[in-house]
C-alpha cells in the first residue's frame, strides 16, 4: 500500500486535520478515545508498541521522547491498527525493514508534518526537526516520503 491520493483522502475523511495540520499528542489520544484503544506512556526499550489483549487494542509510547516524537509514534502504532489488525508491532526504528513497517511510519510522518507545511517550512529555510519536535532521522525520512509523493503527483491526471 504505497502512498497514495485515495489513501491520504481516506484519512483526511475519518482522521480530523490530516494532513492539514500538524497532529500532536492529544490528537492522537482523541482518536484512541474515539476508537477504544486504551494508550499510555510506559518506559521501555522500544519507542512504540501495538498489542491486542483479550481483543482490546492497547498502544503504548515511550514517555522519554519528545513530544513531537511520541506523537509520530502514536500515529505509527495507531496506523498499524488500522491498517495491520492482529499481532503485535513493536516500532523500534524507522520502519524500513519490511512492507507494513514502512506503511505505518509513512502515514505517521504525514499526520505529525502535513504537507502543505512541510512545502512552507522547506521555503523558508525552517527546521522540521525544531518546528515539529522531531529527530533529525524522522525529519529526512518526512521529506524522503515528500520526494517520492510529489513524483506520484506529477502522474496523478494521466
Amino acid at each position: 500500500m504505497p502512498l497514495t491520493y485515495e489513501i491520504i483522502e481516506k484519512l483526511q475523511a475519518v482522521i480530523p486535520g490530516y494532513n492539514v495540520r500538524a497532529l500532536t499528542l492529544a490528537d492522537f489520544e482523541a482518536l484512541c478515545a474515539r476508537d477504544e484503544i486504551i494508550a499510555f506512556e510506559h518506559r521501555m526499550p522500544a519507542r512504540g508498541w501495538y498489542f491486542l489483549k483479550d481483543n482490546v487494542p492497547f498502544i503504548v509510547i515511550n514517555k522519554r521522547l519528545s513530544a513531537g516524537h511520541r506523537a509520530f509514534v502514536g500515529f505509527h502504532e495507531y496506523f498499524h491498527h488500522r491498517f495491520h489488525p492482529g499481532g503485535h508491532h513493536h516500532y523500534t526504528t524507522i520502519g524500513m525493514k519490511n512492507r507494513i513497517e514502512r506503511e505505518a511510519s509513512t502515514m505517521a510522518s504525514v499526520a505529525v508534518v502535513p504537507t502543505s507545511c512541510l512545502e512552507r517550512d522547506l521555503s523558508e529555510g525552517i527546521s522540521i526537526e525544531e518546528k515539529y519536535d522531531i529527530p533529525k532521522y524522522l525529519a529526512e525520512f518526512r521529506i524522503r516520503v515528500y520526494e517520492h509523493y510529489r513524483q506520484i503527483r506529477m502522474f496523478r491526471d494521466v
